[in-house]
């Protein structure tokens, strides 16, 4: 049910607790990630609010209500992590932008900040124009 109207976000909200009522088995052990992986699924694809899906897995069990903070805690993990290795490739691309400015090869500004070479050419075009 899930995967036939996993565009259909009303029909999910409408019928959330029904479909995820059959996944109770899988709230423990080792099936418990495969309801990890639907709700990761279901909150970064749709615009269903995750204090909705909190409460709806709350009334079906308490594992359901474990299962959605689990959920929410690995979005707010990735979250930081995407934003941390932004910040690292900014902080490498300015590296790379200032070491070229003051004359470095490029050999040695790839060997230094790891970057692809066709970074580090776009940034030498760039000073160039």
């Amino acid at each position: 049910l899930l995967f036939k109207h996993m565009a259909d976000e009303e029909y999910i909200k409408e019928h959330f607790k029904y479909i995820f009522s059959l996944l109770i088995d899988y709230f423990r052990d080792e099936k418990r990630e495969k309801v990890i992986s639907f709700l990761l699924y279901i909150m970064n694809t749709t615009e269903i609010e995750n204090g909705f899906i909190n409460k709806r897995l709350g009334e079906i069990s308490p594992e359901g209500g474990d299962i959605a903070m689990t959920t929410a805690m690995k979005i707010r993990q990735e979250g930081k992590l995407e934003g941390k290795l932004e910040g690292k490739l900014e902080g490498k691309l300015e590296t790379a932008e200032m070491m070229l400015k003051n004359g470095a090869d490029i050999d040695f500004v790839l060997k230094v900040t790891n970057l692809p070479k066709d970074r580090v050419e776009q940034i030498i075009t760039k000073q160039g124009n």
